[in-house]
């Protein structure tokens, strides 16, 4: 685990990794402050980004390391992103989900949900749709 980590990305996908009939799920993790500058964020399939401190995700990173601007899309699919500091997501478009399920005959719908907080404003915004 990094005690800090800036990754600057057109793509990045943090996916798992099937090899040798296993499947090995994806991590980025770090002890202190993360930053991704991205163009489109990808976690999905019980993978995990954590942090220890802050968490930030935007568009692009600056001469000092750190996360600004704003991402394009950020998908986090059956996954966790996590700060124990102070997180914050800057993008145009935020998808939240889980995957659906189906076991024989029967399936579940899917359940969006997007929570966010206007920059400035103390209250959150919750939005669930289920498909």
């Amino acid at each position: 685990m990094a005690m800090r980590l800036a990754i600057q990305a057109n793509v990045l996908n943090n996916q798992p990794e099937h090899s040798n009939n296993e499947v090995h799920t994806a991590t980025i993790a770090t002890r202190n402050n993360l930053h991704l500058g991205v163009g489109t964020l990808t976690n999905s399939d019980h993978a995990l980004i954590l942090s220890l401190g802050d968490l930030t995700i935007g568009g692009q990173i600056d001469a000092n390391q750190r996360a600004i601007g704003q991402a394009d899309f950020v998908d986090n699919g059956s996954a966790t992103i996590e700060a124990l500091g102070n997180g914050k997501i800057n993008t145009k478009r935020l998808w939240n989900h889980d995957f659906a399920s189906c076991n024989g005959i029967r399936c579940y719908s899917r359940l969006y949900i997007e929570e966010y907080r206007p920059n400035g404003s103390n209250a959150f915004i919750l939005i669930r749709k289920v498909i």
